[in-house]
C-alpha cells in the first residue's frame, strides 16, 4: 500500500515524535502556504476524521486535498502511510503521519505509540476504527506542537521548547480523559491521582465525544515510548493546546535496536506531581 507515497516521505522515515528544530523563518514559510493534505491512501472513513480534526485544530494556514502524486515538496504536506514489515517484535503493521514543512520544520506520529503497549512501541493497529480516532489524535499533537513551537521560537532559544509548560492551570477545570487501554498495559489508577479532575474511557468512548462536539471542558491524556525518549502530553478537545507537555527521556539505547523503556506508573506520578 502506498508505493508511491513511502518515496515521497522517505526523508522524513525516523522517529520524532516531536517537532524537529527550525526557524522564525519556517512558521512565517508556513503562514503564507496552503498545506497539502494527501487523502485516498487509507480510506475515506479516515480521510473524512483527519478532515473534521484539520478543521477543529489546524489554524496557521490553509489547507488543500491532494493525491500522494499531485504533492509538491516544496511546500508543506501531511501525509498517512502504512508500514509494514518484521524487527525484533515479529511481523509488524503500523500507520504514521508525517508533516514536513519548510526550513527543516517537520513531526512524525506513530500510531502504535499513542497509548502504552506491554512490548513497547511496536505495530498492533490493525483496527480502522482505532486509526482513525489515532489520526485525530496525531493531528491534534501536531497543531498544539506547531502553536507552542511558534510562541517560543518568535523570541526565545529552542531549548525553551521543552520547558513550555502550556496552560497548567486550565487543567485545575478541565476533566482530563484517560483511555482505559492503558490500565490493560500495566498502568493503574493510582498513577493519576494527581490529576485533580479525570475519567477513565475507553477510545471509542473518546472518539465519540469529539465526533459529537463534546469537548468543551475536556482534555485527553496521552503517554508513548519512541527512539527520542518517552511522552507525556495533555491536549485540551476543545481548544487543541497543550494542558501539559513532558519529555522523560530513556528511549532506545544506541543503534535503535533495543527495546525502549516502558511507561510506569513511577513516571506519570512523578511528571504530574507539580500540576
Amino acid at each position: 500500500m502506498a508505493i508511491g507515497l513511502l518515496l515521497l516521505i522517505g526523508i522524513t522515515s525516523f522517529s520524532q515524535e516531536r517537532i524537529v528544530p527550525g526557524s522564525k523563518k519556517g512558521i512565517e514559510i508556513i503562514k503564507e502556504s496552503t498545506l497539502q493534505v494527501v487523502v485516498g491512501e487509507i480510506g475515506e472513513d479516515y480521510d473524512e476524521a483527519i478532515k473534521t480534526a484539520l478543521e477543529k485544530y489546524w489554524k496557521i494556514c490553509p489547507v488543500e486535498y491532494v493525491d500522494a502524486k499531485e504533492v509538491d515538496k516544496s511546500k508543506p504536506f501531511l501525509a498517512t502511510n502504512v508500514y509494514q514489515g518484521k524487527g525484533w517484535a515479529g511481523k509488524y503493521q503500523f500507520l504514521k503521519l508525517v508533516f514536513t514543512g519548510p526550513k527543516y520544520i517537520s513531526c512524525e506520529c506513530h500510531f502504535d505509540n499513542l497509548t502504552t503497549e506491554k512490548t513497547g512501541c511496536i505495530g498492533i493497529d490493525i483496527d480502522k476504527a482505532e486509526w482513525q480516532l489515532r489520526g485525530t489524535i496525531a493531528v491534534m499533537n501536531l497543531c498544539a506542537q506547531l502553536r507552542q513551537y511558534e510562541e517560543v521560537i518568535i523570541t526565545k532559544e529552542y531549548g525553551d521548547f521543552l520547558k513550555f509548560e502550556g496552560y497548567t492551570q486550565k487543567i485545575k477545570t478541565t476533566t482530563i480523559l484517560i483511555p482505559t487501554e492503558y490500565l490493560q498495559n500495566g498502568i493503574t489508577k493510582n498513577a493519576f491521582k494527581k490529576l485533580p479532575k479525570h475519567e477513565f474511557l475507553s477510545l471509542a468512548e473518546i472518539a465519540k465525544r469529539i465526533a459529537d462536539g463534546k469537548t468543551k471542558g475536556y482534555a485527553i491524556f496521552t503517554g508513548y515510548v519512541a527512539i527520542p525518549g518517552r511522552f507525556l502530553n495533555i491536549i485540551d478537545l476543545d481548544t487543541g493546546d497543550y494542558l501539559f507537555y513532558k519529555e522523560l527521556g530513556g528511549g532506545y539505547v544506541a543503534g535503535g535496536t533495543s527495546m525502549p523503556d516502558k511507561l510506569t506508573d513511577k513516571d506519570i506520578i512523578k511528571a504530574l506531581e507539580k500540576i
